[in-house]
């Protein structure tokens, strides 16, 4: 899943399958795992905004002279445009090693609703982070507005009050 930060698409969740199940992959950093994603696919969809569901990609003959697609090889890949208003939006992108059709309509549906929802929890949480940030960036100013005040009012040699803190009083 690559989310739009800052005007970037990057990668915000993924998973692998293994032994028969999906296991989350902890990102260390998204740069790492950004190098397993088909380009292609996610600015496409980023950029018409249209879902790309091809049937064994890598002998698509548009597709055919990609030799990362080619080696990876695929059976199923879905680029799916995820655009949710104020919240940014992004792009799902997921391929199936084991099933040609793996990404059919009624699915894709499916996909783009709890893909949306993924969207939709990310962005609150980082909107929940960003406030955090802002409210520790608030407390920080008023501590400094309040220790200008101090030195505005009083005389730093002496400590003792000015002509504008005798006036404020």
């Amino acid at each position: 899943l690559l989310m739009t930060n800052d005007g970037v698409l990057r990668v915000e969740a993924a998973a692998e399958q293994r032994d028969g199940s999906v296991h989350p992959v902890v990102l260390q950093g998204a740069q790492h795992y950004s190098s397993k994603v088909w380009w292609p696919a996610v600015r496409y969809a980023a950029r018409t905004q249209e879902t790309l569901a091809l049937t064994d990609p890598a002998s698509d003959r548009r597709l055919r002279a990609d030799a990362d697609l080619r080696h990876r090889a695929p059976r199923a890949l879905l680029s799916l445009p995820l655009g949710i208003g104020a919240a940014g939006g992004g792009v799902l992108v997921l391929e199936s090693d084991h099933f040609s059709r793996a990404f059919e309509e009624s699915r894709i549906e499916a996909i783009r609703m709890l893909a949306t929802q993924a969207v939709t929890a990310i962005a609150a949480a980082r909107l929940s982070s960003d406030l955090g940030v802002r409210g520790r960036d608030v407390a920080g100013l008023r501590e400094l507005a309040a220790d200008l005040t101090v030195k505005a009012e009083s005389d730093a040699l002496t400590g003792l009050s000015n002509r504008r803190g005798l006036e404020s009083r």
